[in-house]
């Protein structure tokens, strides 16, 4: 059946009918081959390329933005409160530790070599923003200024979260659990403030004296353990 086809073929390039059918249909393919590797050498498109310097820019900066936004919040309030906030985010960092040795979740990529569920920068960047906003409606109630401020602020935390997902430092699964848990835990965090240790401070100065004792040294504790 093929020599028939092939001398079928032959007939007609020698009769002057030009290339035959299966040929033009087979450079065609191959054209289409050839567009097909350009458009993966050209890679994606500068639209798509556009926010990526600016993602991990804002990634590799995020940390240091929340540890001016503590050393601000420090620098204006400097009271018990503010070092149980200190406190709470040294607690919630460990308790991410102690999540991620538990769970033992693998990232995405071998970027980071620690275990990736729960993201810790997810759970700090949620726990301070929770206790920020619950903060803001305790302080000014509910009123415009707090409805813009609120929503904000969560969203800040939520999509500098989200940026490491696209840098490929975390999957999705980890960072929502991240999110989830810090948001839980600094909701936890300012009800033991309210009703529990705010007064406590209050009618007892050795108790005053302790929280910030022991806010003041699990926090320094911290620093140095990371860069040690």
């Amino acid at each position: 059946m093929r020599l028939g086809v092939r001398v079928a073929e032959t007939a007609w390039v020698e009769s002057g009918g030009g290339a035959s059918p299966e040929v033009g249909v087979s450079a065609e393919g191959g054209a289409m081959v050839d567009m097909g590797r350009d458009d993966e050498l050209r890679g994606p498109s500068p639209e798509a390329n556009r926010w990526a310097p600016v993602e991990a820019a804002l990634n590799l900066v995020s940390k240091w933005l929340v540890a001016a936004a503590y050393v601000f919040a420090g620098l204006w309030k400097h009271d018990v409160e503010i070092m149980w906030v200190f406190l709470g985010a040294a607690v919630s960092y460990l308790l991410s530790l102690f999540l991620k040795r538990v769970l033992n979740h693998e990232r995405p990529t071998d970027l980071r070599s620690d275990p990736g569920m729960p993201s810790s920068h997810a759970q700090s960047l949620c726990y301070a923003a929770t206790f920020l906003v619950l903060s803001l409606y305790h302080y000014l109630g509910t009123n415009y200024l707090t409805m813009i401020l609120g929503p904000a602020a969560l969203s800040v935390a939520f999509y500098l979260s989200w940026l490491r997902v696209s840098q490929r430092l975390h999957t999705l699964n980890q960072v929502m659990v991240g999110a989830a848990v810090g948001s839980a835990f600094g909701a936890l965090w300012f009800v033991l403030w309210r009703s529990l240790v705010q007064e406590a401070v209050a009618s007892s100065p050795s108790v005053k004296i302790a929280a910030i004792l022991v806010s003041a040294a699990t926090c320094v504790s911290l620093i140095f353990a990371n860069h040690g």
